[in-house]
């Protein structure tokens, strides 16, 4: 995915503010800075950092402090970005021999579908991640990534009954009521999680550990025929594993199968927060309310 280059972004910045007549707010401004990247797509202008702020806006913030750095922007007033006299200069004496620069950047958790981007004439370099809000993006992710491999590795030792039990447990986590674990269906032969959730009536819950190969459409038809005769509304499949095509094909063409592998269960964890802490980052930052009142 790419991102215009950081240093790349202070003239057009710079610009927008000079031919505004010398201010805009802080809306405006980055808005109209985008507008000189319009090769970026949709999914780039979107893209959010962990924070949850947009990776491009907080790009153009980071900077606008380089400039007030530089003196050629003025953060005396809030919510308003000013062009100093300093800045005009710049713009005029640069602006004609700029074009836009791009960086890639690589995200840790998985690669856009735009990865590879078509080649323009303008340049794209890889990124140093010199942002530190990036930088640190960048890590939490990278840590996320790691933290899931290693929750999938834990699930995958575990004995079939503790996987029943945590199985449980997320679902009671995400508001569903369970019913008792049935053990053994007389039908069926597999491990039911029977749960009711007002609303929807009964799910049956099959918790089946299964690490060596894809589970199989037979895995689905059992499930389906024991949902049937229980008469209930659903039936979840959950694996620590991945489904073969056929099972998936199978759960669509059954309607009430809902499937979840190795990937999502362990997604549907770290969400409801279950075998999982949370653990806050803290950095300093400008109290901009302070000042303001000052």
């Amino acid at each position: 995915m790419r991102m215009p280059k950081e240093d790349n972004i202070e003239l057009p910045l710079l610009k927008v503010l000079n031919d505004a007549g010398g201010s805009l707010s802080i809306r405006d401004a980055i808005a109209k800075t985008k507008d000189f990247y319009p090769e970026l797509t949709d999914e780039e202008k979107a893209s959010m950092l962990v924070s949850g702020k947009n990776r491009l806006n907080n790009r153009i913030a980071w900077c606008r402090q380089k400039l007030v750095e530089k003196g050629e922007i003025d953060a005396s007033t809030r919510g308003t970005w000013k062009i100093t006299e300093k800045g005009k200069r710049r713009v005029e004496s640069e602006w004609s021999s700029w074009t836009p620069v791009y960086v890639e950047i690589e995200l840790p958790l998985k690669r856009t579908k735009n990865s590879k981007n078509k080649k323009t004439k303008e340049s794209i370099i890889k990124s140093d991640y010199t942002i530190p809000q990036e930088s640190i993006d960048s890590a939490i992710k990278e840590i996320e990534e790691n933290t899931k491999k290693e929750l999938l590795y834990r699930l995958k030792k575990l004995d079939s009954s503790t996987f029943e039990k945590i199985v449980g447990d997320l679902f009671k986590k995400m508001g569903f009521e369970i019913v008792d674990v049935t053990g053994k269906s007389h039908d069926k032969g597999i491990d039911i999680i029977s749960i009711f959730n007002i609303g929807s009536g009964k799910t049956l819950v099959q918790a089946k550990k299964w690490n060596n190969s894809n589970v199989g459409i037979d895995e689905v038809q059992r499930l389906s025929g024991v949902v049937q005769n229980h008469r209930a509304n659903t039936g979840v499949l959950v694996t620590t594993a991945d489904f073969t095509a056929d099972a998936k094909r199978e759960a669509e063409r059954a309607g009430n199968i809902r499937l979840i592998n190795g990937e999502e269960l362990v997604n549907l964890m770290i969400r409801y927060e279950l075998g999982i802490r949370k653990v806050p980052v803290y950095y300093s930052k400008i109290d901009e309310d302070y000042f303001a009142e000052l």
